[in-house]
């Protein structure tokens, strides 16, 4: 099954809820130059793919088919499927045994020995007992599982050496991309032997795989062996263990990551027993299941894709509850399997397994990204175990467990029941338990399920994916930002997060759409970031983060806006005036329009109008427009007054038409507004202009006062503005 095979060394856990792992670093760590871990991370993508070449051969479906073909019993056939889980005990011997030794020199050998050892595999043919060939199959893995537990728990040390932290979560990802490829290639390569076993025979053929799998294990140990040393192990001691114990004892964040884990761990055992009724009750051949488990590869590798992209935009507890959902259909599906059609049937069970193994591979790594984000800062390395004794502990208990119920009750005379429907039914149960303590997983908020469950609805998903297609192809072309900035403002769950993303994105287009998207989508979570960025006086976005500000509408948001008012840069304090504005800030009028005459270009002029259009400051306004049509209007102007009558309007619709027309006709769209405003406006002249101003009361406008002489748009485009975003076209008609 895929969630057994993704913990044998792919990678450190993917992190989720977009925080980083903290794993401890070794005692007296080895620096290494930026061309050393980029080397160093090389090599390790090289041994990323390796290792399940070799491991699937030892340890995947291979060995599960070569058991069943050597008759094991179903207490046989639980051994080996709780072996990965049980042998991690050992990881509690490697800082008390190997305290003071190089992380890497640790992780290398034990990978040399556990693949020496595993070729004892090979030898078993020559017995001709079967029931001690399966029982030698079972000790070889559980011996090149305990080895592999030693090394497994020192390499998290190896690759936080090698990377930076910035680069963990990519470096996991890749890893675990790289396991799954290389589980497809040994799955087509065990299909295409198996297929042949009929020319060849059963066990030649299994021993064909197995010697390659030696093979690949070698390479993979070769290629462990050419990292550099990273660091010595520390906080070896016992007495790290018991501080280990006590801490998730006392803290109910590492309670739950354990409970999950006691119900997960034994939820998997039980799955991977859709094999044994694959083979024995349903007749599957060993290449039919082969051929099955490559699917499950397949869809698996697009769970991981899926999870690499949401996994740091949803939370970890929607994740775990929708995986388990899933998981208890397909676990009462197997239970009572032969209640549907006997012709169905197979069909029925192959779309269960490969269904079963996307979901339990998700699982298994929402798990893993649970462990790794509920870490301590000290004293990692001991929790980290005592995560690890608590899998030991769940496979022991979910081993006697499918034994138990299979003894116990009669479970083939009940109506659709079956062999293996104790271990299906344990299954359900047990995924119904994690369920369960996902449900009160935030603190006992059972009241925010709904939420976190929407936050896996299929329009959030999409949403998200969205998101990612749009963010790694957007260009600086108008419409894909535009795109972009509709993606920030879905009305979905993940809107928030999806925005705090790209506020942190280096990129600059990124940060710009998203400082848009606060206009309409204003968020208190993106304060600090917008803060930073407003009071940066190098980032190329100042402006936006400061008009940004302006929609953020709280206390803190207006203290920052007050200090950049007084900014020595005008476009910056424009705007900072335009955030006060709206947030009702009492107006100083002297410092006010001390700051707009100060204001030489057209557009920061701009802003501190439509500060007051916002709030309604006629008088203020025309205060402002007595200074602005003194001034020659230029081509920019016009289109900006275009965009503030539109606005004034309410109709945003009128106001692409009119700015479209303009740049393809310049002057086109002012001739279209002469003939939508009152016939008699076009015909005022000059003194008309003067006593309209002064009826209004607002405005004393100086004689040398640039009024037109009629209404050229060439320059009166200003005024007309004014006239009618101040509605005053009465005044007009009366004047």
């Amino acid at each position: 099954m895929a969630i057994r095979g993704a913990a044998d060394g792919a990678g450190v856990p993917l992190t989720g809820g977009g925080k980083q792992a903290k794993i401890e670093v070794p005692a007296m760590p080895i620096r290494l130059s930026r061309t050393e871990q980029q080397l160093s991370q090389k090599r390790y993508q090289r041994y990323a793919l390796l290792n399940p070449l070799g491991a699937n051969l030892t340890i995947g479906s291979v060995c599960t088919l070569l058991a069943l073909h050597w008759g094991a019993s179903d207490f046989q056939m639980g051994l080996l499927y709780a072996a990965i889980y049980l042998t991690g005990v050992f990881a509690i011997f490697t800082p008390a045994l190997f305290q003071g030794m190089d992380a890497t020199r640790i992780t290398a050998a034990s990978w040399w020995v556990r693949s020496l050892l595993a070729g004892g595999i090979l030898l078993l043919p020559l017995s001709g007992n079967p029931s001690f060939k399966a029982w030698g199959l079972v000790a070889f893995i559980y011996i090149f599982l305990s080895i592999r537990a030693i090394g497994v728990s020192t390499l998290p040390s190896v690759l936080r050496a090698i990377s930076g932290p910035r680069q963990l979560a990519a470096m996991n990802a890749g890893a675990f991309m790289r396991w799954y490829v290389g589980c497809l290639i040994t799955s087509l390569l065990a299909w295409a032997v198996l297929s042949q076993r009929q020319r060849l025979g059963s066990e030649a053929a299994f021993m064909i795989l197995f010697g390659t799998g030696f093979v690949f294990n070698l390479a993979t140990s070769w290629s462990l062996s050419t990292l550099p040393p990273t660091g010595r192990l520390s906080r070896g001691s016992w007495s790290a263990l018991l501080e280990g114990f006590a801490e998730v004892k006392g803290n109910r964040a590492y309670r739950e990551v354990v409970w999950v884990t006691l119900l997960q761990v034994p939820m998997a055992i039980a799955a991977a027993y859709q094999v044994n009724h694959l083979s024995v009750g349903l007749g599957f051949s060993p290449e039919s299941i082969t051929a099955l488990a490559v699917a499950g590869i397949l869809v698996s590798v697009v769970g991981a894709r899926a999870l690499v992209i949401i996994g740091s935009r949803i939370h970890i507890r929607p994740l775990l509850v929708g995986s388990h959902l899933f998981l208890i259909v397909f676990g009462a599906m197997w239970t009572w399997l032969d209640l549907f059609p006997a012709a169905s049937r197979p069909t029925l069970a192959a779309v269960l397994f490969i269904l079963s193994t996307l979901f339990l591979s998700v699982s298994g790594i929402v798990l893993s990204a649970l462990s790794s984000e509920r870490l301590p800062g000290k004293n990692a390395v001991s929790v980290s175990v005592m995560y690890q004794l608590a899998g030991v502990l769940a496979a022991f208990l979910g081993i006697v467990a499918i034994q138990v119920l299979g003894r116990s009750l009669p479970w083939t005379a009940w109506p659709g029941m079956h062999a293996y429907s104790h271990a299906f039914a344990l299954w359900t149960a047990l995924s119904v338990g994690v369920c369960a303590i996902a449900f009160v997983m935030v603190s006992g908020r059972f009241q925010e399920l709904a939420q976190d469950l929407s936050q896996i609805s299929p329009s959030n998903l999409l949403t998200v994916f969205r998101a990612h297609s749009v963010s790694i192809s957007a260009s600086s072309d108008p419409k894909d930002v535009r795109e972009l900035e509709n993606v920030l403002v879905s009305p979905v769950p993940a809107s928030t997060r999806l925005l705090l993303e790209a506020l942190r994105s280096p990129e600059s287009r990124l940060r710009g759409a998203a400082y848009r998207a606060l206009y309409q989508l204003p968020r208190r979570a993106a304060f600090p970031l917008v803060r930073d960025e407003a009071l940066c006086v190098d980032s190329p976005l100042r402006n936006d983060a400061v008009s940004a500000l302006g929609f953020l509408r709280f206390r803190a948001s207006t203290v920052v806006l007050r200090r950049l008012r007084r900014d020595s840069e005008p476009a910056i304090a424009a705007r900072a005036w335009k955030g006060l504005l709206r947030h009702g800030e009492p107006i100083d009028e002297t410092a006010l329009f001390a700051c707009y005459r100060s204001c030489h270009r057209t557009l920061d002029r701009l802003d501190i109008l439509w500060g007051l259009l916002d709030i309604g400051q006629t008088r203020l306004l025309l205060k402002a427009y007595g200074h602005e049509i003194q001034i020659a209007s230029d081509p920019h102007w016009h289109r900006t007054v275009l965009v503030m009558i539109a606005e004034s309007l309410g109709d945003d619709s009128r106001m692409a038409e009119l700015l479209i027309l303009e740049r393809e006709r310049p002057m086109a769209a002012w001739q279209e507004l002469l003939e939508e405003l009152p016939q008699k406006i076009a015909g005022l002249d000059r003194e008309d202009w003067r006593g309209i101003l002064k009826k209004s009361g607002q405005v004393v406008l100086p004689a040398s006062a640039r009024l037109p002489g009629g209404l050229r748009p060439t320059q009166a485009t200003g005024l007309i503005g004014l006239l009618h975003c101040s509605r005053l076209m009465e005044g007009m008609k009366t004047a």
